[in-house]
C-alpha cells in the first residue's frame, strides 16, 4: 500500500520494508514469496532494484513446490513486470514446472494471469509443455471465462510464435470474445484486436 500510495513521506518506511525483505528474504517461506513478489512488483520504484528481486528469485525457486495456485500465479505475474528478473532462466523454469503441477487446480483468473505472465518472459516461449498445459487448461474453461480472462488470454498467447496456429485454441477464444462483445472494455476491445490480428486462421473469421 505505502508502494502504491504515491506519498513521498513514505518512501524512507518503503525503503526500510525493502531492506528487510532483502536481509530476510532466505527465510521466507512460499507464502512470503507469494505476498511480496505481488506487492512490491506493483512499485515501479524498486522494479530495478537487482539485489531485491535476485534475494526473491532466490527463494522463489526454494519456494515453488510449496506455492498453492493463488500464490503461484501472484508470483508468476509479479515477476514477469520485473525486467532484471526476466532473464532468470532458473526462476522460470522452477515456476514452469510448478504451473504444470497444479494449472488443472486453477481458476480462470489464475490461468490467466500466468498465460499473461509467461508471455512477458522470451525465455520461457520455446517451453512446449508449459504452453501445451496452459492452452489446454483454458480450452477446457472457455466457459466459465470473464471478458478480462479472456482478453488476458489472447494477448498473453499471440505474445508466443508457438501458439500462433493453435486452431482449435484460437477458435475457441474467438466464438467466447463474441459472445461478450456488448459487455468489453475499451482495453479489453484493444487486446483482443491486437491479439487476434496476429492469428492466421481468423482472419477470415466474421
Amino acid at each position: 500500500k505505502i508502494a502504491q500510495s504515491g506519498d513521498g513521506g513514505s518512501r524512507p518506511r518503503l525503503a526500510v520494508l525493502v531492506e528487510m525483505v532483502i536481509t530476510r528474504s532466505e527465510s521466507f517461506d512460499a507464502e512470503d514469496v507469494g505476498r511480496c513478489v505481488g506487492s512490491l512488483s506493483k512499485s515501479r520504484e524498486y522494479r530495478g532494484a537487482r539485489k531485491l528481486w535476485e534475494g526473491l528469485a532466490h527463494a522463489a525457486v526454494r519456494e515453488a513446490p510449496a506455492l498453492s495456485p493463488d500464490l503461484l500465479a501472484i508470483t508468476v505475474g509479479g515477476f514477469s513486470f520485473v525486467p532484471v528478473i526476466r532473464a532468470n532462466r532458473g526462476l522460470w523454469e522452477a515456476l514452469s514446472t510448478a504451473v504444470l503441477v497444479l494449472c488443472s487446480q486453477m481458476r480462470p483468473m489464475e490461468v490467466s494471469i500466468c498465460v499473461s505472465g509467461f508471455s512477458r518472459v522470451p525465455c520461457v516461449h520455446q517451453d512446449r509443455k508449459l504452453w501445451d498445459a496452459l492452452a489446454g487448461v483454458v480450452c477446457g474453461l472457455v466457459p466459465v471465462l470473464n471478458s478480462n480472462d479472456i482478453s488476458s488470454c489472447v494477448n498473453g498467447f499471440s505474445k508466443v510464435p508457438g501458439m500462433l496456429r493453435r486452431d482449435t485454441l484460437w477458435t475457441a477464444l474467438a466464438g467466447v470474445a463474441a459472445d461478450f462483445s456488448l459487455e468489453l472494455t475499451p482495453c479489453e476491445v484493444s487486446m483482443l484486436v491486437n491479439g487476434f490480428s496476429k492469428v492466421p486462421a481468423l482472419h477470415d473469421h466474421r
